[in-house]
């Protein structure tokens, strides 16, 4: 014997009056317990009693097939409290084939990889389907919908979805009524009381969810004894179809057609139009015995009128059988009470004809006292004689009109009337008035009572929304879930339909704005900015002008811009460390300024990224540590610049270039205190600063030649050989073997980071320079080293001061590669990278500038190259 035949056994006896009421629960108990004391083994392919599926947190034990297919099972919570009782944790699972379930080949036939991947993904297409129609369906929460509780799939590879669990000792579904009950159909009073909260649910998913059901039928509607009735199965038709018309036979309209995703291509109106039809099929059924398909199938093209209809409730209920036409309504709530509207005059006349018998026994008993009192009435007053003369001739007429005799009897009937709705009135319930109402159509207070009957369902309902908002509530201040503020909200919109000035109405949205402000704060505190917007939302729909959530959306706003840098700095720095270069890291830090939130990183990347060039220092003769010399490995280069780039002169023109000897070239240029010292050894008259400074500022101020004696006298001091840099080597070190203009890029305006040269801070004195669009810090010259390096980590190659090279100018570039030339009358010698009062065009890696060998200036420096063995 089976888990529920045992169950449905103990409730038997229970009604019978042998156990009592506990000893029933604690037999439930035991039965659900020896059910799952066996646990199973998860197969690949098959599911079996005391099997446990789901994934953690959600885990099921499995009791009994309901369905007989292994679709539907009757299931136990496994992470339910021990102490619980089992019937408490029951759950009904719908449970859908695995992915390791795709059609697999025919016997003997090996399928091709390509076909058995395509399966795949058509299994893997369909849960999906499946799992969000499935989520859609936990949204409803409706007093008659059956609520479905999620989708769930673990690793065990079943996907199902979990439900509510309606008890089949205390719930019949309409299959089983008819089978029972009604072979000749129900009245339509009965049928009324079933269909009206079915129309309301179907009602309330299509207006707050915009949800079909796509699968009414008998087998989905579940009613219980005291007519609480629910609705199964939302979300679960997991291959809807095409219904088949009983109005306008098959034409186009199969009811084989449109498996799966049939019902996704129509119109969502369409499916609401579905569910109507599919409620008027039920009214047919219930109303007959017979559904409409049966009676069509044995009398084609004819559909029998139900026995009791009138004409327009007949005409009603075609309508909603004239699917799919749009005579087929889509509003389920309207449809039942059009059809209720037509119905109810002929129950109104049948009401007034036929009686019970006992009313017709009180009438006749009334109307023969109140002859007896007419007749005493009248002898006392000598209208009549005591005794009655002797029947002579033709009769005597009545002396007394018929209406005179009537009054008493009405006035009878309405005081007996009159005590019936007082009775009623005492007591006050709905049985009550509805008693008192039998008396209708010769009711005299049955307006009265029917307004009764109203108030008692209203206030009803309105308790039950009221118990059911308290719950939602105290679920969203006491465990934080702020979806539970939303159903809430919902009970308490319609509590206000129902009694619009209900004092919940305020205290109620009070409570739910200060709940959903309490979530805000808490995810504000976490940084969850997205779910405090989201609470924050609802709570300003319900007060928009309340100062407390305007300050909290300030402090929403400000945290959200907080959170939109951070982002940007770590997108920033991202594509930065992706491109690994120091260019991009440089870019980075001089785009977020003194709120890099990586700086440190930055700054750890770019000493890894130092060049990676030998530095050699020679010893002077005092044993003291002469420049920083980097050493410039030999290559190739295209000296010039091309036709195309931006500010360039015809002396550029471009050609290849290959330096054929490494050597090293003065990390810095000459410093003043260097250039000083060689100065006092050799008695010669220190150059002039301007008053900017000397120390480690380029020195300034010297001609070609004493450049060249100074480069004399280092090699007198070291024993190497020190000189200018020809315009070749001084070129192919500044590009560093980049083509671009500058050695940072083309754009002069991004130069401040890597150059001294006429800035926005120099326009300020020098009013009428074109400069770069930014600011170096600096008017006049700055220490050597302030700026970034290029990519051999040479300091200065554009800016701070022009350098003297040891290259007689030539407009066609015929000079030597990497020998110096001596001076040839009035020539003059190249200076190479602009200096700090040039303007952008000026300081460019190919720019050429020329002096004759005694010219000095302010802007004038240089810088030396060692030859190398």
């Amino acid at each position: 014997m089976d888990l529920e035949t045992h169950l449905k056994e103990s409730a038997q006896a229970c009604s019978d009056g042998q156990p009592d009421a506990e000893a029933l629960a604690r037999r439930q108990d035991e039965l659900l317990a020896a059910g799952v004391a066996a646990p199973v083994a998860a197969g690949a392919d098959t599911l079996a009693p005391g099997m446990t599926i789901g994934p953690s947190g959600s885990r099921f034990r499995l009791l009994q097939d309901l369905s007989g297919s292994g679709r539907i099972w009757l299931a136990r919570a496994e992470e339910a409290p021990a102490d619980s009782p089992s019937a408490l944790n029951l759950r009904a699972l719908k449970v859908f084939p695995p992915l390791s379930h795709a059609p697999a080949a025919g016997r003997g036939v090996i399928r091709e990889e390509r076909a058995l991947r395509a399966d795949l993904v058509g299994v893997r297409a369909y849960l999906t389907k499946v799992r969000a129609r499935v989520e859609l369906a936990t949204k409803l929460r409706h007093p008659h919908i059956v609520a479905v509780q999620g989708w769930r799939s673990g690793a065990d590879g079943w996907p199902f979805a979990e439900m509510d669990y309606v008890d089949p000792l205390r719930y019949r579904t309409l299959t089983q009524l008819l089978k029972e009950q009604g072979a000749q159909g129900f009245p339509w009073e009965t049928v009324l009381r079933w269909l009206r909260p079915v129309a309301a649910a179907l009602d309330y998913a299509r207006i707050e969810h915009r949800i079909a059901h796509q699968h009414l039928d008998s087998d989905t509607v579940c009613v219980n004894p005291q007519g609480m009735v629910l609705l199964l199965g939302f979300g679960l038709a997991v291959e809807p179809r095409e219904p088949r018309s009983v109005l306008f036979g098959a034409t186009g309209l199969s009811g084989d057609t449109g498996a799966e995703g049939s019902s996704e291509a129509v119109s969502a109106e369409t499916l609401y139009r579905r569910d109507v039809y599919a409620l008027a099929l039920l009214a047919y059924q219930l109303l007959s015995g017979h559904s409409a398909h049966e009676v069509i199938a044995q009398y084609p093209n004819v559909v029998a009128r139900p026995a009791g209809l009138t004409d327009e409730a007949w005409r009603r209920l075609r309508q909603g059988l004239a699917y799919p036409s749009e005579l087929c309504p889509i509003e389920a709530g309207r449809f039942i009470a059009d059809l209720d509207d037509a119905q109810r005059p002929d129950q109104a006349r049948a009401a007034a004809v036929v009686w019970p018998a006992w009313r017709w026994g009180a009438i006749v008993v009334l109307l023969v006292l109140a002859l007896l009192g007419v007749y005493v009435f009248m002898v006392r007053d000598g209208a009549l004689p005591l005794e009655v003369p002797a029947v002579t001739g033709t009769p005597v007429e009545p002396s007394v009109p018929p209406t005179e005799w009537s009054a008493p009897l009405q006035e009878a009937e309405r005081e007996a009337d009159r005590r019936a709705f007082e009775a009623a009135r005492r007591v006050g319930d709905r049985a009550a008035y509805m008693l008192y109402l039998q008396r209708c159509p010769r009711c005299g207070y049955g307006q009265d009572a029917r307004e009764m009957l109203h108030r008692l369902d209203v206030e009803e309902q309105a308790g039950a929304l009221r118990r059911r908002f308290e719950l939602l509530v105290q679920t969203l201040e006491q465990q934080g879930r702020g979806d539970a503020g939303d159903e809430a909200l919902a009970r308490l919109e319609a509590l206000e339909r129902l009694i619009p000035d209900d004092p919940l109405k305020v205290s109620g949205r009070q409570r739910l704005v200060n709940g959903w402000t309490m979530l805000v704060q808490r995810s504000l505190e976490q940084q969850d900015l997205a779910n405090a917007d989201r609470w924050l939302r609802k709570a300003l729909a319900l007060q928009p002008d309340a100062p407390e959530l305007i300050a909290l959306m300030q402090d929403l706003r400000r945290a959200e811009s907080v959170a939109r840098e951070r982002q940007q700095d770590r997108d920033a720095f991202t594509a930065a460390r992706r491109m690994n270069t120091r260019r991009a890291l440089w870019a980075y830090l001089d785009r977020c300024g003194a709120a890099c939130g990586y700086r440190a990183e930055a700054e750890a990347a770019l000493e890894r990224l130092v060049p990676g060039n030998p530095v050699i220092r020679d010893r002077l003769g005092d044993g003291s540590p002469g420049p920083e010399m980097v050493i410039i490995p030999a290559g190739s280069f295209l000296m010039g610049s091309p036709p195309h780039e931006r500010g360039r002169y015809e002396d550029e023109t471009p050609h290849p270039v290959r330096i054929g000897r490494s050597f090293a070239m003065s990390r810095y240029e000459v410093m003043f205190h260097e250039y000083d010292r060689f100065a006092s050894a050799t008695g010669r008259p220190l150059p002039a600063d301007q008053g900017w400074g000397r120390g480690r500022r380029p020195v300034i101020n010297v001609t070609w030649q004493n450049a060249t004696d100074y480069a004399a006298w280092l090699s007198q001091q070291t024993g190497q050989r020190y000189r200018l840099p020809t315009e070749a080597e001084w070129e192919y070190a500044a590009r560093a073997g980049t083509t671009s203009s500058r050695y940072w890029g083309d754009n002069p305006d991004q130069g401040c980071a890597y150059a001294n040269a006429a800035d926005l801070d120099g326009k300020k004195v020098f009013v009428g320079w074109s400069v770069m669009q930014c600011r170096d810090g600096q008017v006049y010259t700055a220490p050597v080293g302030s700026y970034r390096s290029n990519d051999f980590g040479l300091y200065d190659m554009a800016g701070n001061v022009l350098e003297w090279t040891c290259t007689l100018y030539d407009p066609g570039y015929r000079s030597p590669v990497q020998s110096c030339e001596e001076p040839a009358g009035d020539a003059a010698f190249v200076s190479r990278g602009g200096s700090w009062n040039d303007e952008p065009r000026n300081v460019r890696s190919a720019d050429r500038h020329r002096g004759r060998t005694d010219f000095q200036d302010y802007f004038q420096g240089f810088r030396l190259v060692r030859e190398l063995p």
